[in-house]
């Protein structure tokens, strides 16, 4: 702000802008990622960001520190939709829930410090949990199921984390006090980061077990919803505390969770219906029921020549 002469939002725009990107980029990387290769991809974009950033660290005005903050943001997103796309090809889905949740959790670690030691807390319990609680709940109904289970299998952690995510949100809307003390809204990070990582988690399972090899796409189109969310909120997120105060500002994304917390319960028991409507999750469901006819048939036959040996 001092250097450049600028106003606070000008100043958050350079965030803003780079998370911009991220819902721009998916919608690039994700398709060419199923045409030409994940690999290919990230050797482009990741050394397209590297020097934007360099070119960002240089920059002489704002102006061009906003176009390369949204250029870097476009080029570094590949890894949102990428990932995740690698998880589901490298993994079988009774293996995946190990994988996603050592992924998912990964990047909301990078937050450091003692403010955020909560939230830490959260997350590493929500891999406790997963690994521990949930993967196993989950290849038991594989096992029950034959080795096939449908998606909504994957959204109990969804459930729990709905459930969680405005506890911890309202804790800390009324806790943020200076008259209590400091550990009362650290606290809160906890099922915050909990609910966080659940919700996170089991939605980006369901989408890949959904669309499987339409993985890349879907999650680039859910990318880009949360990615637009976050683009606008820092640029208003200042004046909403200046006028509401403290409790109430953070009370808005605390209710926010309240009325989207239906949600998972009604995918839950309606998924189904809303997948036979998705052309591409029926593509995707008939894929992999032929993947596993496939497999069946060669097992067979192995059993066939073992005998006639």
């Amino acid at each position: 702000m001092a250097e450049f002469e600028v106003s606070q939002e000008i100043a958050t725009l350079g965030l803003s802008l780079f998370v911009l990107g991220w819902a721009v980029g998916p919608l690039i990387w994700a398709p060419m990622s199923e045409l030409y290769g994940r690999q290919y991809v990230y050797f482009v974009t990741l050394r397209v960001l590297a020097f934007f950033n360099a070119g960002t660290a240089g920059a002489q005005n704002v102006e061009t520190v906003l176009v390369l903050r949204f250029l870097g943001g476009c080029f570094g997103a590949s890894p949102f939709t990428n990932a995740a796309g690698v998880i589901a090809d490298m993994f079988a889905a009774r293996e995946r829930g190990l994988a996603m949740s050592l992924f998912s959790a990964a990047p909301f670690m990078g937050p450091a410090g003692l403010p955020f030691i909560g939230v830490a807390i959260g997350m590493l319990a929500s891999v406790v949990y997963n690994v521990f609680i949930e993967n196993p709940r989950y290849l038991r109904n594989v096992d029950k199921g034959g080795g096939v289970t449908i998606p909504e299998d994957r959204l109990p952690p969804c459930l729990v984390g709905a459930v969680a995510l405005p506890i911890g949100l309202f804790w800390f809307a009324w806790t943020n006090s200076p008259s209590l003390p400091w550990a009362a809204s650290t606290a809160a990070g906890i099922p915050f980061g909990f609910a966080m990582v659940l919700v996170f988690l089991s939605v980006m399972n369901y989408l890949i077990d959904s669309y499987t090899i339409y993985a890349a796409s879907v999650l680039a189109a859910n990318s880009v919803l949360r990615c637009i969310f976050g683009f606008a909120f820092p640029l208003f997120t200042t004046q909403m505390y200046a006028g509401l105060g403290i409790h109430w500002a953070s009370t808005v994304p605390a209710l926010l969770a309240v009325v989207c917390l239906p949600f998972p319960f009604l995918f839950y028991r309606y998924g189904h219906v809303v997948r036979k409507r998705s052309k591409f999750a029926r593509e995707a469901a008939e894929f992999a029921r032929g993947l596993r006819e496939k497999a069946t048939t060669s097992d067979e036959s192995d059993e066939v020549t073992k005998d006639e040996e």
